[in-house]
């Protein structure tokens, strides 16, 4: 049987993380107690990557968001999930990335498979974008590897302590799914948030109102989840 190209392992994976829970099982799922320590790590090391993007906005007049909200949830991905700083990645993921998921959406069209080895520019740019993908995916995987250090609060981390139990493969598959489906609903969600508080002054004026009113942001710490989700109310209502 011929060996599945990087593109095609690409594909199949993001496609599975769209209609199958992401399941791991093992010792390293973690009781209530680790899981609140996670968040409370995970939440510090995204506020200190929003507080730093956002600081690059002093001064502007106007701020392009769909790019600044993939940037800031990209880099809030790498930094919690595998520890380590997208600068060096973003460029390259998010040109890839927007040719990749253009193929991967139409993958429900019948027979489309068929041309994907074809000489025709679209599929050839999808050829190469997904294979960067993947080679950005094992970059990440060597290099902690080579760091020769053991890290348990990060899921990279965790991953490849499972290494007994499940394959290199399975690892790069896990990480590809990540970078790909990882921040950018969550961009959108975002961008189309601050799109719909452009429009409705009301609404805008009503989450300043809640964010003044929550005593995490007065003191300028990291919420507990309990405070995030009890100070959040209408935040929550405006993106879902």
């Amino acid at each position: 049987m011929k060996k599945p190209s990087k593109k095609n392992q690409c594909v199949q994976a993001t496609a599975k993380s769209a209609t199958q829970p992401r399941i791991i099982q093992g010792d390293s799922i973690k009781g209530s107690d680790d899981v609140g320590n996670y968040y409370n790590t995970q939440a510090e090391l995204a506020q200190h990557q929003e507080n730093e993007h956002i600081s690059k906005w002093d001064g502007k007049s106007s701020v392009n968001l769909a790019p600044e909200m993939m940037a800031i949830t990209l880099e809030i991905v790498s930094q919690c999930l595998f520890g380590l700083e997208s600068s060096k990645y973003t460029a390259q993921i998010a040109h890839s990335m927007e040719i990749a998921i253009d193929r991967i959406e139409r993958t429900m069209l019948p027979g489309l498979e068929r041309f994907d080895k074809s000489a025709l520019s679209y599929f050839v740019a999808f050829e190469e974008a997904a294979n960067q993908l993947a080679d950005i995916a094992e970059e990440i995987i060597q290099t902690r590897i080579a760091s020769n250090t053991t890290h348990s609060d990060d899921l990279l981390g965790i991953l490849l302590q499972m290494r007994e139990h499940i394959s290199m493969e399975h690892i790069r598959d896990e990480v590809l799914t990540l970078i790909l489906s990882g921040h950018e609903t969550t961009a959108n969600v975002l961008t189309w948030a601050f799109s719909y508080m452009s429009n409705n002054p009301k609404a805008a004026a009503d989450l300043a109102k809640e964010a003044d009113q929550a005593q995490w942001i007065k003191e300028k710490r990291v919420p507990t989840f309990a405070e995030l989700e009890a100070s959040s109310t209408f935040a929550t209502s405006v993106l879902i």
